[in-house]
């Protein structure tokens, strides 16, 4: 019992409710005067969690031999219920029952796709409250399989400049080499490292997720993103602005 000289006050219930119930909690209010008390005719009430849980980050993907590896740090909500992986052919394909491909209680997973692909993933709490989507075009794709390789090195940005929440880079790598790719904010202080190993031939897609290297986002503002590769160094220059 809590006393207060308010006309109103909030309440906390004892539960949210679920689908296998809504929680209802029964409360009154007691009036008093010295010694003197009106009691209130009992009501109830509810609570509805209707707070989606922080979308999955980094979502990183990589691709090899007709299947993409996905990994993502798990996230922190206390009522996390899973995660839902989406597969389409373009980043601009919206998540949904056509192109659901798991439900996932993990952080990672193996989708034996047969073909390069984009991934969307959502977080899901216990309350079916879906959270908004990350995204991953994996690195190691090649535009062309099997068709000649690029005549030389090059990096240059595969979407929107500026960048919105996620950028996309496309890395020409004319022959098998040990690539680095790595972004930086304008004052050269090393945000995160999108490659970082050997790339055959090809042309790849390297996927930024608009986060640093321990998940939390970056301010909206200038980076480069720099690729050693063979001796060669290489800049893309663009702008993140959510």
């Amino acid at each position: 019992m809590n006393y207060t000289g308010a006309y109103s006050v909030y309440a906390a219930t004892a539960q949210d409710s679920f689908a296998g119930g809504n929680g209802r909690v029964a409360f009154m209010v007691q009036a008093r005067n010295g010694t003197k008390h009106w009691d209130s005719l009992p009501d109830s009430g509810w609570s509805v969690d209707n707070l989606s849980p922080s979308a999955p980050a980094p979502l990183t993907a990589q691709y090899a031999a007709g299947s993409a590896r996905l990994h993502w740090n798990r996230n922190t909500e206390a009522d996390l219920a899973g995660y839902r992986l989406y597969r389409g052919s373009s980043p601009a394909f919206v998540p949904g029952p056509a192109n659901f491909v798991a439900e996932l209680a993990d952080t990672g997973h193996t989708d034996a796709a047969g073909a390069p692909s984009v991934y969307k993933l959502t977080a899901v709490d216990l309350h079916g409250n879906e959270s908004p989507v990350a995204m991953a075009t994996p690195t190691g794709t090649t535009d062309v399989e099997g068709g000649a390789p690029p005549a030389a090195f090059a990096l240059t940005l595969g979407g929107v400049n500026p960048m919105c929440a996620h950028g996309v880079l496309r890395l020409a790598v004319p022959r098998t080499s040990r690539v680095r790719v790595t972004v930086f904010d304008a004052t050269g202080r090393s945000i995160r490292t999108l490659a970082d190993g050997e790339l055959p031939a090809g042309t790849h897609t390297l996927e930024w997720d608009g986060a640093d290297a321990a998940g939390h986002r970056a301010a909206n503002g200038l980076y480069f993103a720099r690729c050693d590769a063979a001796g060669t160094p290489l800049v893309a220059r663009f702008v993140l602005a959510r």
